[in-house]
């Protein structure tokens, strides 16, 4: 076998050795790039899960609170129905006073109007409800730190005090000894 011998100076052989050692550096930058992105990537997508559930829950509520709402509604209406069905077979005449009746159809949509108007004024009360709480829990919390800076005032001036009298008692007994 015939091997030649190549001569590579110094310098060369340096400027190889720095670019592999560049090379890898970089290559740790970017392995350390893409764990963070996968430790990232896995911090998104349990969120997305715990989002997902909750959206479900949120979900499964409202569809609850839906079909109460119709049973509601339902039942309603055949109340009404019931209480309507001595009504005339005309479902408009006049009284002596100059007033209509209301035919049932009409009847049944005052009564869902009152409902949205009912669902309505509850959601706002239990809305105010939620507002005042959290203002009495904002003012408890300004009176609780108000208290604590207070009582600590006191301990400090209550310490003063005793430390001033501690200081007298030994003063006095440093010269009548």
């Amino acid at each position: 076998m015939n091997m030649e011998h190549i001569s590579v100076s110094q310098p060369y052989i340096r400027d190889i050795q720095r670019q592999v050692l560049r090379t890898e550096a970089a290559l740790r930058h970017k392995k350390r790039e893409n764990s963070l992105l996968a430790l990232h990537i896995q911090q998104i997508d349990s969120k997305w899960e715990l989002h997902k559930a909750e959206m479900s829950l949120k979900e499964k509520t409202w569809q609850g609170e839906f079909t109460s709402i119709q049973m509601s509604l339902a039942t309603t209406r055949q109340r009404m129905t019931s209480e309507i069905i001595h009504f005339p077979q005309y479902p408009r005449r006049r009284h002596d006073n100059g007033k209509m009746d209301l035919t049932i159809r009409q009847i049944l949509d005052l009564q869902e109007s009152d409902f949205s108007f009912r669902m309505h004024t509850i959601h706002n009360f239990k809305k105010c409800q939620k507002q005042e709480l959290r203002k009495l829990k904002g003012r408890f919390k300004s009176w609780k730190k108000e208290f604590k800076a207070r009582l600590q005032d006191i301990k400090k001036t209550i310490n003063r005090l005793d430390d001033a009298r501690m200081t007298k008692k030994n003063h006095k007994r440093c010269w009548v000894a």
